[in-house]
């Protein structure tokens, strides 16, 4: 409700699409010893860059891909982020885009029989939430989600590949998630989309 002299008027607060909120990450990995190694490439749009550019304004005690280094490698003990371009949060009507270099721990397991079991899935989105059994609410999101990421593995020479996992896809009115592992010659693609 808007007030107009004696008068009212009655206005809906626009309400956007999650395709407003798009967060696309590409990665490209490859193993280097008991490490997986690589590229991120990272987009973000709408209410995510406004958080973003919210915690850089915060932070900011030197450069901010000094800022955005400390902001990852808080995230995920495992993840070491070593270099980050970070040019795009300087203009503030675009989407925030990053890209760093990192090393990535605990993601490459080797057993017996030369097997070797790799963890593609460095993000995991939403692995932190713990709800009680007793919760009889719903839970909201402070925004709406939507996540498109592609993560790239090379296969190194001498290496094959016995199994992926079976594809996840889970769509309900809410919610949904796809995930989706292919191999191509010699890399493991793993394409997510969760909205």
């Amino acid at each position: 409700m808007i007030e107009d002299g004696d008068k009212f008027i009655m206005e809906k607060i626009p309400d956007f699409t999650h395709e407003r909120n798009l967060q696309k990450f590409n990665y490209q990995y490859k193993i280097s010893d008991n490490l997986l190694v690589g590229k991120a490439d990272l987009n973000f749009s709408g209410e995510t860059k406004t958080e973003f550019l919210r915690y850089l304004g915060n932070n900011r005690n030197s450069t901010a891909g000094e800022d955005l280094k400390d902001y990852y490698n808080s995230m995920n003990e495992n993840l070491s982020v070593k270099q980050v371009n970070a040019e795009s949060v300087i203009d503030r009507n675009k989407d925030v885009k990053l890209q760093y270099d990192f090393e990535l721990k605990n993601s490459v397991i080797k057993g017996s029989n030369n097997d070797v079991l790799i963890f593609l899935n460095k993000d995991q989105e939403m692995g932190k939430l713990i709800f009680d059994s007793t919760r009889v609410s719903d839970y909201n999101f402070h925004s709406k989600y939507y996540i498109q990421s592609q993560s790239k593995l090379e296969i190194p020479k001498g290496f094959g590949v016995s199994s992926l996992p079976a594809e996840f896809k889970k769509e309900t009115s809410n919610y949904s998630f796809d995930l989706k592992y292919v191999q191509t010659q010699n890399l493991i693609t793993l394409n997510k989309e969760i909205k």
